[in-house]
């Protein structure tokens, strides 16, 4: 959690250095969120807060912190295991078939162009 929401100094160990976590970083600016449908229930509800009002909380802190994120997330897990206020958020989806269901003359086709063929030299 301390990696996303970031932490204050000496927390949770002493000697640990503050950080300001990858929405800190992310401020002004979009965040890739990879594996989202790995996300337990309860962090899906403090970025909810985020999407909507724009603030956290960092470990260990009871100050607000505040941030202006886009959010882009992937996952190939089953919509089931979102909550769906979170699950809501995602303006637009795109649903890819499988990597092993693809080949290169499918993506042509969906391109809509030839797909070059790379040869070692």
């Amino acid at each position: 959690a301390s990696e996303l929401f970031g932490n204050p100094p000496n927390y949770p160990n002493p000697g640990m250095p503050a950080r300001k976590g990858l929405l800190g970083t992310a401020d002004r600016g979009t965040l890739f969120l990879d594996e989202i449908g790995d996300c337990p229930l309860d962090v899906q509800a403090q970025l909810l807060r985020v999407m909507d009002q724009g603030e956290y909380q960092a470990v260990g802190e009871a100050v607000a912190r505040r941030v202006d994120v886009r959010f882009v997330g992937a996952t190939n897990r089953d919509e089931s295991l979102f909550r769906p206020d979170f699950l809501a958020r995602f303006l637009a989806r795109v649903r890819l078939p499988p990597l092993a269901a693809c080949s290169f003359s499918s993506f042509a086709r969906y391109r809509g162009s030839v797909v070059p063929v790379l040869r070692p030299s």
